[in-house]
């Protein structure tokens, strides 16, 4: 994901694609969205 998501868009900070690859982002989306955890679109966080 980070690869192609994020180095891809000319990202290059070491730091910042440190820490895409280790956070686990289906761990702050909702259950009926972890097929879409890691898919390179926003999801709904259930604020208007």
């Amino acid at each position: 994901m980070v690869r192609q998501q994020i180095e891809a868009r000319g990202i290059k900070d070491r730091n910042v694609l440190r820490a895409m690859k280790k956070v686990e982002r289906h761990k702050f989306v909702p259950a009926n969205y972890l097929k879409y955890a890691y898919a390179d679109h926003p999801l709904p966080i259930g604020e208007d």
